[in-house]
């Protein structure tokens, strides 16, 4: 990268037609961009994360030529991409805790003599198949799906599907126990 070139040339170059510009463009970003994520997400991963993601969407932009400032709408464009994060992460603590209730609010002696035996995980590896757990494990970790799918070596479209046949059974499964108390 040449020293004296700002982003603003690597992102008219871009527009130019040099593919290889983006590449520039992104690293003269990516860290001012993080920087800015840490500042509402408190998380440096998921900061980092939403920083490329603001960037991807650049790249898959469908007019970039039409984008007036570009530093403006990366910077709105990853602070949407933060509110999208935290929104999933307390999407996964309200499953959690909902998941977590079924097992505590059930009634007495059954809830008792079930957790003698099974600890939450173990319940809820009885609910989902081997898969759906897997997935449901990293996802709880905070793993996005395109990291999940490489982690576990399937597609991206599968982790997605078998995040949502998990969800749906553990939802079923809390609707279930519910209806007994």
């Amino acid at each position: 990268m040449l020293e004296n070139t700002t982003y603003q040339e690597w992102w008219q170059q871009y527009l130019a037609g040099d593919r290889k510009a983006f590449g520039e463009f992104y690293m003269c970003f990516h860290r001012r961009l993080t920087i800015y994520c840490l500042g509402i997400l408190k998380d440096h991963s998921l900061a980092e994360n939403a920083a490329s993601e603001a960037l991807t969407r650049l790249l898959e932009h469908d007019d970039p030529k039409g984008i007036k400032n570009v530093e403006s709408w990366l910077f709105k464009v990853a602070r949407n991409c933060c509110f999208s994060l935290t929104s999933m992460q307390s999407r996964r603590k309200s499953i959690w805790e909902q998941v977590s209730s079924i097992f505590t609010k059930m009634m007495p002696h059954q809830g008792e003599a079930k957790m003698k035996q099974k600890d939450l995980h173990t319940e809820i590896k009885h609910i989902l198949n081997g898969l759906e757990y897997e997935v449901w494990q990293l996802s709880q970790q905070g793993y996005s799906n395109e990291e999940i799918a490489a982690k576990i070596k399937i597609a991206e479209k599968t982790v997605a599907n078998n995040k949502s046949n998990a969800r749906k059974k553990l939802k079923t499964a809390y609707q279930h126990l519910r209806k007994q108390l």
